[in-house]
């Protein structure tokens, strides 16, 4: 079931922010009132909407277990479970023999329904017997006639469950653990490359988790999905925790569709899992072309200026790492990972010339041309 979007509101005499989620009507009876409220402990607004995802997650968890007890099957079982007991269920606080979950657990479920089936039929042979007696007669008239309709109607209930579109709708699989799947398969080590790129995915994926908080896979489907990217996205732009650096007057959206890329592997790991029906966030480059600024170009430094930046004043360990990036082309974090054992020399003209050796295969580099 979809659940309206949480907002950030003021409680009166409160000093902290909450997050505010409508209970829809149907799950009204149960919860007991028209909202949930949760503190998110901060009256600041920046960290509250970082907050926001995380604790309306368990808001949502909330409106799940209400949505279980309004099952029909659930409703069934009660209703037959007060006619044997000869009990209300809410009034006696009637201890069931089972637990509502049991009544979707594949490896329970048949178990149950013999039990119920026999203490049903049990009561009502019970019952059946008393009906001549004028003292108890009444009484046992109700509860042979109420044990029938309601085990009639649990029978039918129970055997709808077998078609999935009867089963509880369920919040599914939560992110954070299809992301320790995907880190720890081969999907991710061969898609990922260097050590660096996969250091690199793994951050941008926590940036998201501790910003989004613990969403399931199903938060990221319909409407509802593409709300929170766009919401990503507007996060990413001003917050300079997830962003701290960039170029110009904002985030280009070359930096929104990297930090997304990495969120995007974990949900095409998803997919080709079967944890998932659909493609999740295919147009997220759509997004990040509307959302971030135009993209400002690094512009080559000139032969002269190479000259004029070498000259500056430097410590003896940034000189060199001037010298050796220009001098070989390397990037910055393959001379900053260099080890003694990639400088090699040979001979030219008589003369030992050193070189960085970086071919063997084991030495992962951006892409077959640079070895």
């Amino acid at each position: 079931m979809k659940y309206f979007s949480p907002t950030i509101t003021n409680r009166s005499g409160k000093k902290n922010l909450y997050a505010c989620v409508t209970v829809p009507e149907n799950l009204r009876p149960i919860i007991g009132r028209p909202q949930i409220y949760k503190t998110l402990g901060t009256y600041d607004r920046t960290i509250a909407k970082q907050r926001l995802h995380e604790v309306a997650s368990a808001i949502y968890r909330q409106l799940d277990e209400a949505e279980s007890q309004n099952h029909p099957l659930v409703l069934s079982y009660v209703a037959l479970e007060e006619a044997i007991a000869m009990r209300p269920y809410k009034e006696a606080k009637l201890q069931l023999d089972w637990d509502i979950e049991d009544l979707f657990n594949v490896n329970k479920r048949f178990t149950l329904e013999d039990d119920v089936r026999m203490r049903a039929g049990s009561a009502i042979a019970l019952a059946k017997q008393a009906l001549e007696d004028f003292e108890v007669g009444a009484l046992a008239s109700e509860q042979y006639y109420k044990t029938q309709v309601y085990l009639e109607d649990f029978v039918e209930e129970f055997r709808k469950i077998s078609q999935e579109k009867y089963a509880p709708k369920k919040r599914g699989i939560l992110f954070k653990d299809v992301t320790e799947q995907y880190f720890a398969s081969n999907d991710f080590a061969i898609s990922s490359g260097r050590e660096k790129t996969k250091d690199d995915y793994k951050n941008n994926v926590q940036k998201f988790m501790d910003w989004v908080g613990g969403i399931a896979l199903s938060d990221f489907d319909g409407i509802e999905g593409r709300k929170l990217m766009a919401e990503y996205a507007d996060e990413m732009a001003k917050n300079r925790v997830i962003i701290p650096v960039y170029r110009g007057e904002g985030v280009s959206s070359a930096t929104l569709r990297r930090h997304f890329a990495a969120v995007k592997g974990v949900l095409n790991f998803a997919f080709t899992q079967g944890l998932v029906e659909n493609k999740l966030w295919e147009d997220y480059q759509k997004v990040c072309d509307k959302k971030g600024v135009e993209e400002i170009k690094p512009i080559a430094f000139s032969q002269a200026q190479i000259i004029e930046l070498l000259a500056l004043k430097k410590s003896p360990r940034e000189q060199l790492l001037f010298n050796l990036c220009i001098g070989t082309g390397c990037r910055l974090d393959e001379i900053a990972l260099l080890t003694w054992d990639r400088i090699s020399f040979e001979a030219v003209g008589g003369l030992e010339i050193p070189f960085i050796d970086l071919t063997p295969r084991d030495t992962l580099v951006k892409r077959d041309t640079s070895h």
